[in-house]
């Protein structure tokens, strides 16, 4: 569906835009692009700009209450708004962008999707897919603003502790348990859990998991969620590491020896095994422990929670089908001058800028369309 609209309005389009209107632009990791100033601000100065003229009217503090639709005497459709304040508009053509169902706090509450069922469209319902993860965890608040650039991310069905081994053994071998879900990118500690454009893209897919194993939960199976904070370090080199560093300081406590494997940050979500094999000298660590360590080196493990409400979403999926609006001019297929553009779409779509590009190009190819339905 968005091969029309990003083909009339490209990332390099949108870049080339911004460049024009004065604001220029830098790219970062995984090509995403922002504002050289890194202010939010500046964007919306820009579009602002873009908008100056006689020909534009900004009205604030109108909210729409309600659309009727109608075609008097075989004249064209007109649309009638009607704002809570009690003032009248007639149009001919209507963009609708208010925005989808994250983030109420800026205006996208969701009342929108009122006005279109009103006239006749049907909405998806709403569910938060690029969210924050909450783990259980309270000590992971120890960690608030510790990102790792490149992570390795697990998902596991850990079984009860019943089933588990002893703490003596590390607890879980990996055959008890299932990898369900493996990602890797870029996470952020937080207060309550984890976020980041990995975890926030893994956050749909954990949503799935928690329906199809809500049957092995009610019984005591947990949703683990694993983080490797160095994903291409194998299971010899951390071996070979652990041995060698051991060899060259038998006297010192492990937790010294192995401060770059096992970083004293963790240590409030570490394991209490693993946490008191660091307690002992490098020259006494034996075989088992030393397995213990290698395993423990590749994973923090945190036990899921819940994801986060769609209030502290970045994005929510559900709106507006995409059978119902025609991607080459964003047109309803049902209300002829209607536009339906943005995050009002139900589009599933990852973290990374990609709901910016599809604000960018379907608004401005519903603009375009707008302009050519009043000229006929």
């Amino acid at each position: 569906a968005l091969i029309s609209p990003f083909s009339r309005f490209s990332p390099h389009a949108c870049i080339e835009l911004f460049s024009r209107l004065g604001l220029e632009t830098k790219v970062e990791a995984e090509s995403r692009v922002f504002p050289c100033d890194d202010s939010a601000a500046s964007v919306l100065a820009a579009l602002l700009s873009y908008c100056e003229g006689p020909e534009v009217e900004f009205r604030y503090s109108e909210t729409i209450a309600g659309i009727e639709s109608a075609e008097p005497d075989g004249r064209p459709r007109t649309y009638h708004l009607e704002s809570r304040r009690g003032h009248r508009f007639e149009a001919r053509t209507l963009i609708m962008a208010t925005g989808g169902f994250a983030r109420p706090d800026t205006g996208s509450d969701g009342s929108g999707f009122e006005l279109l069922t009103s006239l006749g469209h049907r909405i998806n319902r709403p569910d938060a897919m690029l969210v924050p993860l909450a783990v259980r965890e309270k000590a992971v608040a120890s960690l608030m603003g510790v990102s790792l650039q490149d992570a390795g991310i697990r998902v596991l069905l850990s079984p009860p502790s019943s089933d588990r081994g002893s703490a003596k053994s590390g607890g879980l071998s990996p055959a008890d348990e299932r990898v369900l879900e493996k990602r890797r990118g870029k996470l952020l500690f937080t207060h309550f859990g984890l976020s980041g454009p990995a975890i926030l893209n893994l956050s749909g897919r954990i949503g799935e998991l928690e329906q199809e194993y809500a049957a092995e939960r009610s019984r005591g199976y947990r949703l683990i969620i694993e983080i490797n904070p160095s994903p291409d370090l194998g299971e010899e080199e951390t071996d070979r590491l652990i041995r060698d560093r051991c060899a060259a300081n038998p006297k010192k406590r492990l937790r010294n020896a192995l401060e770059d494997l096992f970083p004293s940050r963790y240590s409030p979500v570490r394991d209490d095994a693993v946490a008191a094999i660091l307690e002992g000298r490098a020259g006494e660590l034996t075989r088992e422990d030393r397995r213990i360590l290698v395993r423990a080196a590749k994973g923090i493990r945190l036990t899921f929670a819940r994801r986060m409400s769609p209030e502290d979403a970045i994005v929510a999926r559900g709106g507006v089908p995409i059978d119902q609006v025609d991607f080459r001019r964003m047109e309803s297929k049902t209300n002829p001058g209607l536009y339906i553009i943005g995050d009002m779409l139900d589009i599933n779509r990852p973290s990374g800028g990609y709901s910016l590009q599809l604000c960018w190009a379907s608004g401005w190819v519903a603009g375009e369309a707008a302009v050519q339905f009043l000229r006929g």
